[in-house]
């Protein structure tokens, strides 16, 4: 893998030959408020908060702790000037009805057909409860798996 050091030294390398052109870093599916911190103080600008799991990573997590998890990272990154999505459904497959691990996440086992499809009135509402900037939704589809 890539260290940190290394793509740190390589950003600032970037920037420094372009200091005209706006950088933007996003961490994607992060799976836990420290790791989103850990992120924004290292100076990303766009944070996920992937708060459909559990800390585990596997286990389907229920409204309740998504929305709750996802609105204080939202309040951390929001008073630094930092974007937040959030995710509301799991990524899996309709047709075998099971989790397949994807981007080095992704729920275990079988799931239920309605974790597959995120309902657009609790998408809704999600987005009000967290105040999120952005939000992925699951449609029975997985992404970057192709």
């Amino acid at each position: 893998g890539v260290s940190k050091m290394t793509v740190h030294r390589d950003l600032d390398e970037l920037v420094e030959i372009h200091p005209d052109i706006p950088v933007c870093m996003h961490l994607d599916h992060g799976n836990n408020e420290a790791t989103c911190v850990t992120a924004i103080q290292y100076g990303f600008t766009s944070v996920m908060m992937d708060g459909s799991l559990k800390e585990d990573g596997k286990s389907p997590a229920d409204y309740a702790y998504n929305s709750g998890i996802t609105r204080r990272v939202v309040d951390m990154a929001h008073w630094g000037g930092v974007s937040v999505e959030g995710e509301i459904g799991v990524l899996g497959s309709l047709e075998s009805g099971g989790g397949e691990q994807e981007d080095g996440h992704g729920v275990e086992g079988a799931i239920s057909h309605d974790q597959l499809l995120t309902d657009p009135e609790q998408a809704v509402e999600f987005v009000k409860d967290t105040h999120v900037d952005a939000l992925a939704v699951a449609m029975g589809t997985s992404h970057g798996a192709y």
